[in-house]
């Protein structure tokens, strides 16, 4: 299932793979974009590991078969 996180400064999308103790969310496939100022700056990883402290809205992107950004 394909997932949007929203953090401070950052948007991060993919592909969960696991839940760890209820508190670490695991993604696979990941595209980061982080913004520092007016500034984009793009990171993909193939895992990364999310501390959870609160979730306030979840919805799954299953309409999104493959995502490609392009920033200019």
């Amino acid at each position: 299932m394909v997932v949007l996180v929203f953090e401070k400064n950052a948007v991060i999308l993919g592909t969960i793979k696991d839940l760890k103790d209820d508190s670490v969310l695991v993604l696979k496939e990941v595209l980061k974009v982080s913004f520092f100022g007016n500034v984009p700056a793009t990171t993909t990883v193939d895992k990364l590991f999310i501390s959870i402290c609160e979730i306030t809205e979840f919805a799954p992107l299953t309409f999104i078969p493959r995502v490609r950004f392009q920033i200019t």
